[in-house]
């Protein structure tokens, strides 16, 4: 009985995937946060995990998104709230964005992404956007000013 109740829900999860992909992926970016920095128009968006501060926080792809404007970034939840988890937003301008670097895991907890990209403000902030396209993502935030570094570093088991 558990096994066939674990079996129903591992489908239903399966296929919620698959049906909410699509809806997610013709979704229009999200307005600018108040108090957020004016970002320019949106010219490339990557779907993608998110882990940011406070302990082991973050959201499997493909519930979070990358979209690099003009003269900026954000790194947010591809919804506003997923279940009881309020989605941060993570904008900052290029000029702000102090390091991006490549990341490697060994796994994955939710069988996500292995690499992803690790992004540091000048503040001191951080988040990290999961990606199985994390060296496009380094070469394009390159090509727009944002201090890189390509060589890989390894990191322990994360979520997102």
């Amino acid at each position: 009985m558990v096994i066939a109740v674990l079996a129903v829900a591992i489908i239903a999860a399966v296929v919620l995937s698959i049906l909410i992909t699509p809806v997610l992926r013709a979704r229009p970016p999200l307005p600018p946060v108040a108090g957020s920095p004016e970002l320019g128009e949106l010219q490339r968006t990557w779907l993608g995990g998110l882990v940011w501060p406070g302990g082991m926080r973050g959201v499997s792809a493909p519930y979070a998104r990358l979209d690099l404007y003009e003269r900026g970034l954000r790194a947010h939840g591809a919804v506003r709230r997923l279940l009881w988890v309020r989605l941060p937003d993570w904008d900052y301008l290029y000029t702000d964005v102090q390091l991006a670097e490549l990341l490697v895991t060994r796994w994955n907890g939710r069988g996500g992404p292995r690499t992803g990209v690790g992004m540091t403000s000048t503040a001191g902030a951080w988040v990290v956007f999961w990606s199985s396209d994390a060296s496009t993502i380094l070469a394009e935030l390159a090509g727009r000013g944002v201090r890189t570094s390509s060589t890989a570093r390894r990191v322990g088991i994360v979520w997102g």
